[in-house]
């Protein structure tokens, strides 16, 4: 869509039971540098403590610069295993 997108910033929390769900925004921004919306990205993370991984189905909305009036874009799945230092 020819924007450039910011830095992130978000929140999450524990909901139990190895659940966590979060929100993060990201500004765009044309490539003249003006402000053109925000990405938006909803989730709950799924952790596994018996494989230390964790999934989640991610919802992704494309919204106006005050988070609001947001359009789907997509849904994408997220897979991560924990790196663990010096192995």
């Amino acid at each position: 869509i020819g924007l450039t997108a910011g830095p992130g910033h978000g929140t999450w929390r524990y909901a139990g039971r190895n659940r966590f769900p979060f929100t993060f925004i990201k500004f765009l921004f044309t490539p003249q540098g003006e402000a053109a919306g925000t990405l938006k990205v909803t989730s709950v993370i799924h952790y596994s403590p018996a494989s230390d991984t964790w999934s989640s189905q991610a919802t992704v909305v494309t919204c106006d610069t005050n988070v609001n009036n947001c359009m789907p874009l997509e849904i994408t799945q997220g897979h991560a295993t924990r790196i663990v230092a010096g192995q």
